[in-house]
């Protein structure tokens, strides 16, 4: 291509004016020089290059062109979305395309240039026009409609109140229940409106609505109330079950429960009384049990009539009137048995201490003079106070399962494990017999007489027991017989405290319980023990046999007490567990859990049994046998050496002089303790003999000198000497006491050649000496 000349051409005419060459682009038609051609044409050449770049680049960047067309699209549909509606999709009218626009495009209101406001505005006015006479329509249509109901409504109420008056004049008591209901069942603004003052008034009956609705029902109330009276005075049970039926249906359910409450008061009350005197042992256990008896009849019997006529849980009503006449008879015959059996004379005394710590344990004389009141009476009215009490309890039990079980299910549809019920709505529910008047009586008379004579009672059984505690050293192991005396009387005195049935007397008595257990029976085994060896010092008259034979004697008590209190300890964890298995079923549902906490402290008494013994039991070990040990040490070990030659170690392991002597001291130190003892205390004082026997054989093994084969005969003197003590015992322990002693030796046997520091460090043995002891050691060998 020619590139643009410099300077004018020599062939243009001189007439032609000089034109430089255009810099921009210029239309094809207005082109009239060759220059400005040959300047466009370089200056297309140009533009094509740019361009080819660009497209170049661009091609070369698919992907901001995929995004590019993928906006241009959405932007389209959503312009095409504006436009359908701006020109007519959503119009309101047929024959227009959108917000003013017509079919032809021309717009249907004034003004070519209104804009999009002005005529979304122009629809909404219409619309609200149109709409509001809408609504004002529907306003009408539902005053009518209320109207007709309210016309209705006084229609029913006006013939509703004619049938009842016709009813009640021909005495069509049901008739004019039914009519009652339905007159009840038109809204009271309907029945005090204007239109029904105005409509329903008959000259009959000109009274407004209102009035001579009340009139009548309370007619049909008195007439029910008069009709049912009769009946039950009759025994008519027809007519009373058919004017009970009648309350419900005129809305009168409290006034219907409260006449029938009054009806099955007297039921109660006409039974026949208790036959017998009042001085007849059973006579007011058989009254109270025939009184409960038959509220529990009555109970059982007429609930479900209540339940089907008034609903469920309205039979607490009723329960509360049968409850309210129990207050009156439990109260006479509370006085009437306090005044008959004179039982405050029985509560004033008190049981005199005896300290029996000094006593000899002999028999006394049955015909002792026996202080305080006759314990014959006591157990007598102790044995009413807790049929008493656990007769009610049953009787509580029984109507908390009818009036907080089965409210339960009607609430819930099915019954409800007891931890998942309020504690609230149950208290509420259970006011009607908690807050009773027999409640509180039976409650009183455990208070105030069955907790103290019961203390009474055990405290002076623990007193003769000990009295009367006889030693049997026929027995395996020793024991005597305040061990089942005592605890006849706790199962006893544990099984009439749960029979009453009251947590409060349970929680008060549990405590008082485990004191007298404390003071009474181990606080004078643990005097007794004492005693043993105060004022039994030995004199320069006794013989050796005598000696002997009173130390003899003394040990043996002193076993037998430590024997007591340790098998104690297993009758008390086995009377415990008896009675949580066992337990009577007089309480309620939710006291279970709470009766057997209050059991499971009792375990407390255990751990004093266990203390006591154990501290008993060292102080045998201190005063007997610890002080004999260190002379067993010094006799197995007279003129023994371990400083060995081959001659010496042979007749030395010939011998054995060691293990034989060990053994025979041994067996004359626990001669007649392991017949003695009981299991539990034989191990615990084997225990304790072995622990402070190998104290001071590790001292003495420590201050002697070893070659290497007395060291070697060490080792086996410590092995037969643990074997022999393990081999007495079935219960094992005696081993790990030699470990300390089998360590020892283990070190003394060392080879020479072999590293101390390299066996302390990497043989693994769990080592009990320390590193100074073991160095120690180490320096012993020869």
């Amino acid at each position: 291509m020619p590139s643009a000349p410099s300077a004018p051409s020599p062939i243009i005419p001189d007439s032609l004016p000089n034109r430089p060459p255009s810099p921009t682009q210029l239309a094809p038609r207005s082109i009239t020089h060759p220059d400005q051609i040959a300047a466009q044409l370089a200056l297309l050449t140009k533009r094509e290059a740019e361009l080819s770049l660009s497209l170049n680049a661009l091609v070369a960047d698919r992907a901001q062109i995929d995004g590019a067309l993928s906006r241009l699209r959405e932007l389209g549909s959503e312009v095409g979305t504006l436009a359908a509606e701006v020109d007519g999709s959503r119009s309101v009218y047929s024959n227009s395309k959108g917000l003013g626009l017509q079919s032809n495009g021309h717009d249907m209101y004034d003004g070519p240039d209104e804009g999009l406001v002005e005529r979304v505005t122009r629809v909404w006015e219409t619309s609200e026009r149109v709409g509001g006479k809408v609504r004002r329509l529907d306003e009408e249509v539902g005053r009518v409609r209320e109207a007709t109901d309210i016309v209705t409504e006084v229609l029913e109420l006006k013939n509703a109140l004619y049938t009842l008056s016709a009813a009640i004049a021909k005495s069509d008591w049901e008739s004019a229940s039914r009519a009652c209901r339905r007159a009840m069942s038109v809204r009271q603004e309907v029945i005090e409106g204007g239109f029904a003052g105005g409509v329903v008034p008959t000259p009959q009956y000109p009274l407004p609505p209102a009035q001579t609705l009340q009139e009548l029902r309370e007619v049909l109330l008195h007439t029910f109330r008069t009709e049912f009276d009769a009946a039950a005075e009759r025994k008519d049970e027809q007519n009373v079950s058919r004017f009970f039926r009648l309350w419900p249906g005129i809305g009168a359910e409290e006034e219907g429960l409260e006449a029938y409450g009054d009806f099955v008061v007297g039921l109660v009350k006409g039974r026949s009384s208790t036959a017998g005197k009042s001085s007849s042992p059973l006579y007011y256990l058989t009254s109270l049990t025939n009184l409960l008896e038959a509220i529990a009849h009555i109970i059982d019997q007429h609930q479900p009539v209540v339940d089907k006529y008034y609903g469920k849980g309205r039979m607490r009503t009723v329960v509360g009137r049968l409850v309210g006449e129990s207050d009156r008879v439990v109260r006479n015959l509370v006085e009437g048995w306090e005044e008959e059996r004179r039982v405050g004379r029985l509560v004033s005394p008190e049981i005199p201490h005896y300290d029996l710590s000094l006593r000899p344990v002999q028999p006394v004389a049955m015909e002792e003079e026996e202080t305080g009141p006759d314990p014959r009476d006591v157990d007598r009215v102790l044995g009413e106070l807790v049929a008493l009490g656990g007769r009610w309890a049953l009787f509580r039990r029984f109507v908390w399962s009818r009036i907080v079980d089965d409210d339960e299910d009607d609430d819930d549809g099915e019954a409800k494990d007891e931890d998942t019920i309020e504690d609230g709505k149950q208290q509420e529910q259970m006011d009607v017999i908690e807050q009773s008047g027999s409640q509180r009586a039976i409650e009183n008379l455990l208070k105030v007489y069955y907790e103290p004579l019961e203390m009474w009672f055990l405290r002076m059984s623990i007193e003769k027991a000990h009295r009367l505690d006889l030693p049997d050293i026929s027995s395996r192991p020793h024991l005597s017989s305040i061990l089942d005396d005592t605890f006849y009387l706790l199962k006893l005195v544990l099984g009439r405290l749960l029979s009453c049935g009251s947590i409060a007397t349970l929680r008060s008595m549990r405590q008082k319980l485990a004191e007298v257990i404390e003071r009474d029976y181990t606080g004078v085994i643990r005097k007794k023990m004492d005693a043993v060896y105060v004022g039994q010092a030995p004199s320069s008259q006794d013989r050796g046999t005598e000696k002997d034979k009173r130390e003899r004697n003394q040990r043996s008590a002193f076993m037998i007490h430590l024997n007591d209190l340790d098998v104690s300890a297993d009758y008390m964890e086995r009377l415990l567990d008896e009675t949580l298995a066992n337990l009577p079923q007089v309480f309620l549902k939710t006291e279970i859990h709470p009766v057997r906490d209050e059991i499971e402290t009792l375990r407390d008494i255990t751990n004093r049994f266990r203390s006591t013994g154990k501290a008993g039991l060292e102080q045998l070990f201190n005063q007997l046998t610890k002080p004999r040990l260190r002379g067993l040490l010094d006799d197995c070990y007279k003129d023994v050496t371990y400083l060995l030659d081959e001659d010496s170690f042979a007749e030395a392991d010939e011998s054995d002089l060691v293990r034989k002597r060990f053994i025979r001291a041994w067996e004359s130190l626990v001669d007649g303790y392991k017949d003695s003892f009981t299991d539990h205390n034989y191990q615990t004082f084997f225990n304790l003999t072995v622990e402070v026997l190998v104290r001071p054989w590790e001292k003495m093994i420590q201050g002697m000198r070893f070659t290497e084969l007395g060291a070697i005969r060490l080792e086996r003197d410590v092995r037969a000497i643990a074997n022999y003590l393990s081999a007495q015992t079935s219960f094992g322990g005696a081993r790990d006491k030699f470990t300390r002693l089998q360590q020892i030796a283990t070190v003394l046997n060392l080879d020479a050649d072999e590293d101390p520091e390299e066996f302390w460090s990497n043989s693994g043995v769990p080592w009990r000496l320390s590193k100074t002891e073991y160095n120690s050691i180490i320096e012993q060998r020869q």
